[in-house]
């Protein structure tokens, strides 16, 4: 169209945008006084908000899902923390005997060749901290225990079945990287 006026010897019509705020703000008000401009603009405004209603709503959503996830989380954490002093002590039985197990798999795996030899520094350092740790805690409970009358009959002992599978793992953990 613009091609044909052109052709015809008539000047371009070119749509100049005002520059200033003000000038834009009347231009604005001019276009918003048509009818059909008005409705349509009103029209696009409408979609917009019902947009940001759902994306509000899908939001709110999302964080009730959120909060209901937080509650339950710290439920369980709470629950957990509630354990009763018999099963938190036999966990703690069984993780140190699960150490002393894991000692002995360290100790074959470097009798078979399985530690690197300047890997032996560290590992006697490690063994030493636990010895320690170890020598000090039972040195306390023997004192606590001279001052205890009762008696404590039953051991509690757990004995892996594979002893060998942590062996192989320390293997795997200890092979030279090519």
């Amino acid at each position: 169209m613009r091609e044909a006026g052109q052709a015809a010897g008539k000047q371009p019509l070119e749509v100049k945008l005002p520059r200033t705020r003000d000038q834009r703000a009347e231009y604005a008000v001019s276009l918003l006084s048509d009818k059909a401009t008005n409705d349509r603009v009103n029209e696009l405004l409408n979609e917009r908000k019902a947009v940001r209603r759902m994306r509000q709503a899908a939001t709110a959503a999302a964080d009730e899902r959120s909060a209901e996830y937080k509650e339950a989380l710290s439920k369980l954490r709470r629950a957990q923390a509630l354990k009763s002093p018999e099963t938190a002590f036999l966990d703690v039985v069984f993780q140190i005997q699960k150490s002393a197990e894991f000692v002995r798999a360290v100790r074959a795996a470097e009798k078979e060749g399985g530690v690197p030899e300047h890997r032996k520094p560290d590992l006697l350092y490690a063994i030493e901290g636990l010895i320690d740790a170890a020598n000090a805690a039972r040195d306390e409970l023997e004192r606590e225990r001279r001052g205890d009358s009762g008696t404590h009959d039953e051991i509690i002992d757990v004995d892996f079945v594979d002893r060998s599978r942590v062996a192989q793992l320390l293997e795997l953990a200890t092979e030279p990287e090519l």
